[in-house]
């Protein structure tokens, strides 16, 4: 193998997942999606991660969409304070329009019982002028 095909093949693949790991692409809806699930379980009282993550037109508290929503956020918090960890993994990605997405976030505690079932959350993203990509509702499954 030659020198640039190594370049090509190797290293420049490896470089571009660690410059995503790092966050350097952080404005991608499916990053923004996730950080916002994360936030809400996590830190929900920070207001201002929240508002960062948010559309500039709605109070982030407003975004979570219906009680079943609600209760599966609370259920995530609830073990979170608890000390479980969870895994925020980006599972789909649905286009709805210019400008606006449809992103399957799957948090799956870990550490707990054999067969405990993953909590599935449909976040909705919209791209803002001026102000890049931003959530717009929660809903979980």
């Amino acid at each position: 193998m030659s020198a640039t095909a190594l370049l090509r093949f190797v290293l420049v693949p490896c470089l571009l997942a660690a410059l995503a790991a790092c966050g350097l692409f952080g404005n991608v809806p499916e990053y923004r999606a996730n950080d916002y699930v994360k936030a809400l379980v996590r830190t929900p009282d920070d207001r201002a991660v929240l508002a960062a993550l948010a559309a500039p037109d709605r109070d982030p508290q407003t975004i979570v969409a219906g009680l079943h929503t609600q209760v599966a956020i609370d259920y995530l918090r609830t073990q979170h304070r608890q000390g479980r960890r969870h895994d925020f993994l980006i599972s789909a990605t649905r286009p709805e329009g210019s400008g606006r997405r449809l992103v399957a976030i799957t948090v799956t505690p870990l550490g707990g019982p054999p067969g405990e079932e993953p909590v599935r959350i449909r976040v909705r993203v919209e791209e803002y002028a001026g102000a890049g990509w931003r959530v717009t509702e929660v809903q979980a499954e």
